[in-house]
């Protein structure tokens, strides 16, 4: 019994063959991708600042959608105070999974660093709509509002951070009631 084979099914066995290659290539970059992560999560954990950066952007080379990647190469560069860096790649977190909390946090905190107050706060407001039981977002926010010298905004999310439970510092308190004139 002969088989013949038509140019359409040597096309389809071509086409078969190939994604199998791509597949196979694909995964294997993102295992890569995984193991120069968590390489770097061991770099960043005993304080090799360098080498964590060096093995987070190679986890970034071998995936480029690697969302947490970016997150901790930017935690890593706020850590050494370049501030940009860390800001350009906790957006591009947040660009690649917008409901990353922990993204904006970060973010925000570098703004404030920065002092651009006004960005710190939108990104501290979108951590609470994404998860309004986060008390620490509401005690960034009220900082920022006390930065930009809104203090009823600023005591309202005090509050709400303590309605939340969480212990606010008696720095801020004491340094809010001072510049606000109020008690509460």
């Amino acid at each position: 019994m002969v088989i013949k084979c038509g140019n359409f099914t040597k096309i389809s066995i071509l086409i078969l063959f190939t994604t199998f290659l791509v597949s196979s290539h694909v995964f294997a970059a993102k295992r890569d991708a995984e193991e120069a992560f968590r390489q770097g999560v061991r770099y960043y954990n005993l304080g090799y600042d360098d080498d964590a950066i060096s093995t987070f952007t190679l986890a970034i080379e071998f995936d480029p959608g690697y969302e947490m990647a970016y997150y901790f190469r930017g935690l890593v560069y706020g850590h050494k105070g370049r501030d940009d860096q860390a800001i350009s790649d906790y957006s591009k977190a947040i660009e690649l999974n917008p409901k990353n909390g922990l993204a904006y946090t970060s973010r925000g905190l570098a703004y404030g660093i920065k002092g651009n107050y006004s960005k710190a706060i939108l990104d501290f407001t979108r951590v609470i709509e994404l998860d309004p039981t986060f008390a620490q977002s509401y005690i960034y926010r009220g900082d920022a509002y006390y930065a930009t010298r809104n203090y009823d905004k600023a005591w309202e999310d005090i509050h709400k951070a303590e309605q939340l439970g969480a212990e606010v510092d008696p720095r801020i308190l004491e340094g809010l009631k001072k510049a606000s004139g109020r008690e509460k």
